[in-house]
C-alpha cells in the first residue's frame, strides 16, 4: 500500500479517493486498470489536466457523480457557461419529499386559479 498523502490542498479527485480511504494502486484497480496509477496521481496533483473519460472512470469507481458535475462546472469550458453546478446531492426520500410538497403547492395554485377564472 502507497503512503498516505500530507497535501492540505487536496483536488476534488484526490479528496473523493481519499474519503474511501485507497490507495491510488487501489483506485487504478477500481477502473479495472483503464487509468494508470501514475495519471491519477498527476491527475490529484494537477501537473495533468483530467479528461472527461478519467472523471467518469473516477466517479463511477469511487461512487461519487458528483465529480462528473465538478469536472463540468469547473474545467469543461462548455460547462462552465451551461452547466449549473449541483451543491449538494441529496438523497432519493428527501428529493421526493421535496418534490411532493412543491407539487402540492401547484396543484393548490391550479385550484385557486380555477375557483377564480369559473364561469
Amino acid at each position: 500500500m502507497g503512503k498516505k498523502s500530507t497535501k492540505e490542498n487536496k483536488n476534488m479527485y484526490q479528496q473523493a479517493r481519499d474519503e474511501l480511504n485507497i490507495s491510488r494502486a487501489a483506485a487504478s484497480d477500481a477502473t479495472n486498470g483503464l487509468l494508470s496509477e501514475s495519471r491519477i496521481e498527476k491527475i490529484e496533483s494537477e501537473t495533468l489536466n483530467a479528461h472527461p473519460e478519467d472523471v467518469i472512470l473516477m466517479a463511477e469507481a469511487y461512487n461519487k457523480p458528483e465529480l462528473c458535475n465538478y469536472f463540468c462546472t469547473k474545467e469543461c469550458p462548455i460547462g462552465k457557461k451551461y452547466v449549473p453546478a449541483v451543491d449538494t446531492i441529496h438523497d432519493l426520500p428527501q428529493v421526493t419529499m421535496e418534490l411532493l410538497s412543491r407539487l402540492n403547492t401547484l396543484n393548490h395554485d391550479k385550484e385557486r386559479m380555477n375557483d377564480r377564472y369559473r364561469c
